[in-house]
């Protein structure tokens, strides 16, 4: 299943409106990155802290925003993964 295609998938060009460009550089908050990846808040922040998953902006000490085009990288990679790890068992 492609998450980057469901209808909830904050990070798919269009979905606000703007330019993919600027969507693609646009900051998500915390709600949006959950929707986009299927994880909970726990997961997220243990996954950073593991560095799995990527850190995104601090921007002051209760504010983090991560940038759209890294949370659609690490779904990339995720997805790149999964294919190869299909391609291992076949």
């Amino acid at each position: 299943m492609n998450i980057r295609n469901t209808p909830t998938d904050p990070t798919r060009a269009g979905n606000s409106g703007l330019p993919e460009q600027l969507e693609q550089r646009r900051l998500l908050r915390l709600p949006e990155v959950r929707a986009a990846v299927g994880l909970g808040t726990a997961t997220i922040y243990k996954r950073i802290e593991l560095g799995t998953f990527p850190a995104g902006l601090l921007l002051s000490p209760r504010c983090r925003r991560w940038p759209a085009h890294e949370i659609t990288s690490w779904l990339e990679a995720c997805e790149a993964s999964a294919s190869h790890a299909e391609g291992a068992k076949a």
